[in-house]
């Protein structure tokens, strides 16, 4: 045995083992890099989660008061101004107020406290309306699309110029109300508020559409 060089003996680590943990026969001890946990998951007192929850839950009743506003304003200029594109627009803003109100309510079924029957509390009440807000924003776009081909190949009476500035301040109103709710979204850990904000935002890209389509049949006239 004494002839036996130590290299030649067996190492107790793989040597050309990489995976994670591991680096050539070496345990690898580095703090593993991971991000934070959600404020909401985090706060040290029930009255610091509190304040948490009703910052999210007044996001949602803004978003919930201002489609709804948004979505009667451009129905009306739309039967108004003879402009279907308006009122496809203002269908597509009512779905924005069913996933503002998913929105509050899984929020407000989150902020329960632990019982029986879910010991380790309602958190993830708000990630379910996150996914479910996640959902119907991809169903709000593919009913636009194939709303859009039709309407395409439907003759149509040109709109009234006036409703381009419905549109206008539409647009600016979404993308203000977007970036506001995606600012709280983030600041408290919100998955739902997140996705609420990608709708907001959704429906000032459509409201923007709506604007060239309009702008394009003043244009070019009645057909």
């Amino acid at each position: 045995l004494s002839a036996v060089s130590a290299s030649a003996m067996p190492s107790v680590y793989p040597r050309h083992h990489t995976g994670p943990g591991e680096v050539r026969g070496r345990i690898d001890e580095s703090p593993m890099t991971t991000a934070p946990p959600p404020p909401l998951k985090t706060a040290a007192t029930r009255a610091d989660a509190a304040a948490l929850f009703a910052r999210g839950k007044r996001a949602a009743r803004l978003g919930i008061l201002a489609n709804t506003v948004l979505a009667l304003f451009k129905l009306i200029a739309g039967f108004v101004g003879n402009s279907y594109a308006l009122i496809a627009d203002a269908i597509e803003s009512s779905a924005d107020v069913v996933s503002s109100a998913v929105v509050w309510g899984g929020l407000q079924v989150a902020e329960r406290e632990p019982d029986d029957r879910y010991p380790f509390g309602y958190g993830k009440a708000e990630t379910l309306a996150g996914a479910v807000v996640a959902l119907m924003l991809l169903g709000a776009g593919i009913v636009i699309a194939v709303e859009a081909i039709l309407e395409i190949r439907t003759p149509h009476h040109a709109p009234a110029w006036w409703t381009l500035l419905v549109l206008v301040v539409v647009v600016a109103v979404k993308a203000l109300l977007s970036r506001r709710v995606a600012r709280i979204g983030q600041d408290i850990g919100s998955t739902a508020l997140t996705g609420d904000a990608w709708h907001h935002f959704s429906d000032a890209l459509t409201s923007s559409a709506a604007f060239v389509g309009i702008a394009t049949a003043l244009w070019g006239g009645p057909g």
